[in-house]
């Protein structure tokens, strides 16, 4: 064996790669486990590495303790087991276990009878100890129960999608005790249905005629959500946080989510803050609106270097607000405020947002705003003053709300991202063509 083979690091590296190519792969992974002792363990990490449900897992036990031997079909008999388990049985299984790092599974009605004999059989951390990276999805609160098989102090990535309630939000209260070294979570919350939206029996709908059907799910789950981001606990030190909401939310609804938000999460260490709020299904209504106030409560949260605020609401957020955020993250490397309807009306910033970044945000990369591009300012030279000019050459995207003539609108943007130079031509194709395009459309 070359002595090259003798550093791990080096056939760690070999091995992953080799994990990479996916199915492909695992018969050279496991050939390569079998050639030598040296090669076995690096080789057999990165054939166990990724799993996406346990039933590879289980098959490393004895086949006499299933009613079904593998290889199993899991639409075609739910798995049982026949016979008492004895310690012997999970050796094979934890020596493999051990070797998951990263698990994406959602319960599997064929294992229904299998998660409780594996809370009952394994402490909390045992089955998988060596686990960085979980994803698991559940429709009920029976299931979603079963991610304490799961759970262990090594997480660092956990994301989880869930119907909430009373029980399933509760496990944000433990998580800074289970997961130490949590730093990115990622929270999705189910559909609602009517019964269990509104959450009082009493009540009959007949009795509200003024208040649409569809408002009474809204309020309803804006309380859920808000007592669910409280029962985070500041004691979680996320880098990272991304909560998407199928919901619509009121103004002041919205607001006690930020404040929720400023307090629950641990503003030292949060860095990267991604929201989607809403619905393209559903158009926005006037009541819903992003606002000023909204946006400066999250001045408190100052390591920012991520923040995307995603919603079918409208954003009325003015320059001076962008200002002060430019000020407040300094830090700030992406940046999107982005309503996915159509706006009810102009949107309230210019280009003076543009020039706040540029000079108070050096390490800014990716910007996605809607501007109100109807005037602009006259001489070129305005943004060539500022020293900080080079700082929004690569940023990926510039939405514009374009009015007037196309073309000064193309040329002022091009001045600000080198990117661009190469649609020049193109843009000075649309200008021939805005014309007849509002001729025709009068």
């Amino acid at each position: 064996m070359h002595h090259a083979l003798g550093i791990l690091e080096l056939v760690e590296m070999v091995c992953y790669n080799l994990g990479a190519d996916g199915d492909s792969a695992y018969g050279t992974l496991a050939a390569l486990a079998l050639t030598c002792r040296s090669l076995q363990d690096p080789a057999l990490d990165a054939l166990w590495s990724h799993q996406e449900s346990l039933i590879p897992i289980l098959s490393c036990m004895p086949a006499d303790i299933f009613n079904v031997r593998p290889p199993w079909c899991p639409s075609a008999l739910p798995l049982r087991i026949v016979r008492p388990l004895a310690p012997t049985d999970w050796k094979c299984l934890l020596f493999y276990s051990r070797r998951v790092r990263t698990l994406e599974t959602s319960f599997e009605s064929a294992l229904a009878e299998i998660y409780p004999i594996l809370s009952l059989c394994l402490l909390p951390g045992t089955l998988f100890p060596n686990l960085r990276s979980l994803s698991w999805y559940s429709e009920s609160d029976d299931e979603f129960l079963h991610i304490q098989i799961f759970l262990t102090s090594t997480i660092v990535y956990l994301d989880l999608t869930y119907e909430p309630s009373a029980t399933s939000c509760s496990l944000l209260s433990i998580l800074g005790r289970t997961c130490p070294h949590l730093t990115d979570l990622g929270i999705t919350l189910s559909e609602f249905e009517y019964e269990s939206d509104l959450n009082c029996t009493a009540v009959s709908i007949f009795t509200l005629p003024d208040i649409p059907h569809s408002v009474l799910p809204r309020h309803a789950s804006s309380r859920i959500l808000e007592n669910f981001i409280w029962s985070m606990g500041s004691y979680i030190n996320l880098e990272s946080l991304i909560l998407q909401f199928n919901m619509e939310y009121s103004t002041e609804e919205s607001t006690k989510l930020y404040i929720a938000l400023t307090v629950s999460c641990s503003l030292n260490s949060l860095t990267r803050l991604h929201l989607r709020l809403g619905s393209c299904d559903r158009n926005p209504s006037a009541e819903c609106t992003i606002t000023d106030g909204m946006m400066r409560i999250l001045f408190y949260i100052t390591k920012l270097t991520s923040l995307q605020l995603t919603s079918a609401a409208q954003f009325t957020i003015h320059d001076g607000t962008i200002l002060d955020a430019a000020q407040a993250w300094p830090c700030l490397e992406d940046l999107t405020l982005d309503s996915f309807c159509r706006p009810l009306t102009p949107p309230l910033l210019t280009v003076e947002s543009i020039y706040s970044l540029a000079q108070h945000c050096p390490r800014l990369r990716s910007l996605h705003l809607t501007l109100n591009a109807t005037s602009l300012p006259a001489p070129r030279s305005l943004f060539n003053a500022l020293a900080r000019r080079q700082n929004l050459r690569r940023c990926a995207s510039l939405s514009l709300q374009f009015r007037g003539r196309a073309i000064s609108r193309a040329e002022y943007c091009d001045d600000l991202t080198a990117e661009m130079q190469a649609n020049y031509e193109r843009w000075k194709e649309v200008e021939g063509l805005v014309p007849e395009f509002v001729a025709h459309t009068d």
